[in-house]
């Protein structure tokens, strides 16, 4: 697949779910990264198996490479911007289910640490630049996706480069780093 034609199958969808152009944007700003990413992961190469995808949000990954795959589930934090999404899931066979990250692995007294999706049961496991919003310890929701991967499949993860020219511009501007890697300890380190 072309960059055109991701750029095309993307927006395609978010006409079809008739997603707000601001959100659209999102998917605008972040399709060559994407595209990217999925041509040196093999992903429009390779019969996925069952997949699990993490925080799409609207990079519209699930709806391009679920011909790909023999089942995909997504999980989405219950955003009400991701609603209009929806129905296209569901005509697309691909299972949502909305969880709260934060309650199950955040410091909290109640936090289980644990998804409630079966041990070895994807082969596929997808998180695009979803990671480094968690306000938490990420090890344990690392964990968590070896702990349901099955034995030979693969987890192809993506974070925002530190050291991109954006990034570095920022710096240079004065406009510094947003986040510290300190944060990430910050929830974790505050549980007695």
């Amino acid at each position: 697949m072309t960059l055109q034609e991701f750029t095309a199958a993307g927006e395609s969808v978010g006409a079809k779910a008739g997603v707000l152009d601001g959100l659209q944007g999102y998917f605008r700003c972040h399709a060559p990264r994407l595209h990217q990413a999925s041509e040196r992961f093999g992903l429009f190469s390779n019969r996925l198996g069952d997949v699990l995808e993490v925080g799409p949000f609207y990079g519209y990954m699930p709806f391009m490479l679920r011909p790909r795959s023999s089942s995909y589930t997504v999980l989405e934090g219950d955003d009400p911007a991701v609603h209009p999404l929806e129905p296209l899931y569901r005509e697309q066979a691909i299972a949502l289910h909305y969880v709260d990250f934060f309650e199950i692995f955040g410091p909290t007294r109640s936090a289980t640490h644990q998804l409630s999706l079966p041990d070895a049961h994807f082969d596929t496991i997808l998180c695009w630049e979803t990671m480094e919003h968690f306000n938490f310890n990420p090890v344990g929701f690392v964990r968590e996706l070896q702990r349901v991967l099955k034995p030979g499949g693969r987890v192809c993860v993506t974070v925002p480069n530190k050291a991109s020219f954006q990034n570095v511009a920022g710096l240079l501007s004065g406009r510094g780093e947003q986040a510290l890697i300190e944060s990430y300890y910050c929830f974790e380190n505050s549980v007695s």
